[in-house]
């Protein structure tokens, strides 16, 4: 997620989600040489931010990544557009949701979403998920329905398998099993339990809708 910055500035929510995300984009920032000038959390209002924000502006900073979750971050990006209407905003799939857009309106012009979800690009299990969601909701899944699917899939096929419902029965399962089909390709788990496999695309908001961009 480079998008030629040199320069960034990481804000993110104080939680483990938060800093996980933030902590993940600093280790791929150095193997893009990106200079991370400023990581940051707690900014609880606006004038918290302005603060922040002549201190980024001294460190000539090119682009903000926000680490948060809804509705903390529609907040944070609501008042930092007061603020810079201008700078570079990159997220993370805490704020992929439904409502994102409605939610921002011209706020979200430009921002740029990391997500493992490409409707354009659907594998045969997504296929067959999203034909029966419309049909049943009369509207596209988002990232956490299709989430929230194939956790429950992935669940019962462990439990097939092992014939158990035991927690450390099922987590040696999910470590050493074969590439599994899920929504988003195949994929595995490694020892410490992480999926790998799973594509990251990018998706920008260009005149109130999203477009992929890789």
């Amino acid at each position: 997620m480079k998008m030629g910055y040199q320069k960034m500035v990481v804000y993110h929510e104080d939680s483990s989600y938060g800093e996980n995300l933030a902590n993940a984009y600093e280790n791929a920032a150095k193997g893009m040489r990106i200079t991370i000038v400023d990581r940051v959390s707690g900014l609880s209002n606006e004038q918290a931010l302005k603060r922040a924000h002549a201190k980024w502006q001294a460190l000539d900073y090119e682009g903000i990544f926000l680490g948060l979750n809804m509705p903390e971050g529609a907040e944070v990006i609501k008042n930092f557009r007061k603020i810079d209407p201008q700078t570079p905003i990159l997220t993370g799939d805490g704020l992929d949701v439904a409502n994102l857009l409605q939610g921002l309106a011209a706020n979200a012009e430009g921002m740029v979403i990391a997500t493992s979800y490409n409707p354009n690009e659907a594998s045969p299990v997504l296929a067959e998920f999203q034909k029966r969601y419309r049909q049943k909701y009369q509207k596209e899944p988002d990232i956490w329905a299709i989430q929230g699917y194939d956790s429950l899939r992935l669940l019962a096929y462990l439990i097939e398998e092992t014939k158990s419902v035991s927690p450390r029965v099922l987590a040696e399962k999910l470590r050493s099993m074969e590439p599994w089909d899920s929504c988003f390709g195949k994929i595995t788990f490694n020892s410490s339990g992480e999926v790998k496999g799973r594509k990251i695309y990018q998706k920008k908001v260009v005149q109130g809708q999203f477009q992929y961009i890789n």
